[in-house]
């Protein structure tokens, strides 16, 4: 037995656990040694082992079981589980009186006194299960050895923390059910099942907008690169010889480039009226293509290709400046999206 205090805290506790289960009723175990970094007379719990749901007694029991490994005890004769030790006993075994008189801390007494309650209390379920089975079993019964009552015992301690733990679980899925839910079993089971279902769909709600947002923002972002000077409306345009071979280079009509950029709500139809409005009026080029794309409510672009009709010379920045106002009005005159009512 002396090889498990050598052991790692992984396979110490598998140790103490089967050490527990050959021991009929064992409740639990503790492994003392010396304290010998500053009180040699003292001991110390270097591991120990308690049954499911505190030994029986729930979170008082483990909460008082704690506080007992926690303590040091003196390792004088007369008090446990010093005693054993000083007087180099191999094992002993007390009466409750005497286990109780044989406490030194206040916090022992308190373990023992519950440890012993709860054993009273296993003693008596399993009397009552044995009173409880049909007459014609009991001749059985009295027929049968003592490994079978040990059996009786281990199936009651093990069904009685069987039923613990189903209470611990079905405790906490109470706290976690909205106020004024039903708190009986099958209400707790059902409304559980409605509530994370809800929980679920939520959460899949969250993750679509969330990707929403982040391609909203990854749009907004681009744009904002792509304006470094923060201008509402941008007017650009390219002046070119036309790529058609059917006349004299010379006689070639010049094609002109007009790319248009609005960063604000507008109305794209409205802006290339105003725009092919404005080139009639000039009369000076022929509309070769539009093309118009709206990336969101706040972007959109136009490229227009025009050909010159009246002369071959473009005053780009005039004609720039000229756009850009007429696509300026256009913005102003759009009507701001209305808030959403409230419900």
């Amino acid at each position: 037995m002396d090889s498990v205090f050598a052991l790692a805290a992984v396979p110490r506790a598998l140790v103490l656990e089967r050490a527990a289960a050959r021991v009929p009723g064992c409740l639990y175990l503790c492994l003392w040694a010396p304290f010998i970094v500053l009180l040699a007379s003292h001991l110390f719990c270097l591991d120990a082992w308690i049954g499911g749901g505190g030994g029986g007694g729930g979170s008082r029991a483990r909460a008082s079981f704690e506080a007992y490994r926690g303590a040091l005890c003196a390792v004088v004769s007369g008090c446990v589980p010093g005693w054993a030790y000083r007087e180099g006993r191999a094992y002993m075994e007390l009466p409750e009186p005497d286990l109780t008189a044989s406490a030194s801390l206040q916090v022992q007494q308190q373990f023992y006194h519950r440890m012993i309650k709860t054993c009273i209390s296993l003693l008596a379920s399993v009397h009552m299960a044995m009173r409880n089975r049909p007459e014609h079993a009991t001749a059985r019964r009295e027929d049968s050895s003592a490994p079978s009552t040990t059996s009786q015992l281990h199936h009651v301690i093990s069904e009685r923390r069987r039923r613990e733990r189903l209470n611990d679980s079905f405790q906490t899925l109470r706290a976690l059910l909205p106020p004024g839910s039903k708190k009986d079993k099958a209400n707790v089971l059902a409304s559980t099942t409605e509530y994370m279902a809800k929980l679920v769909s939520q959460v899949t709600q969250l993750r679509e907008r969330n990707l929403q947002l982040e391609a909203q923002l990854g749009l907004n972002q681009s744009a904002s690169d792509d304006n470094p000077s923060g201008k509402t409306v941008e007017v650009e345009v390219t002046t070119g010889a036309s790529t058609s071979t059917s006349t004299a280079p010379s006689q070639q009509p010049r094609e002109v480039s007009v790319r248009v950029t609005v960063r604000a709500e507008c109305d794209m139809s409205e802006v290339l009226t105003s725009l092919l409005a404005r080139l009639k009026d000039t009369g000076s080029f022929a509309v070769v293509s539009v093309e118009a794309r709206q990336q969101s409510s706040a972007l959109a672009r136009a490229s227009l290709t025009l050909r010159m009709t009246v002369g071959d010379v473009v005053d780009e920045a005039w004609l720039e400046e000229a756009l850009a106002k007429v696509v300026e009005d256009a913005v102003m005159k759009t009507p701001p999206v209305p808030p959403p009512r409230s419900p």
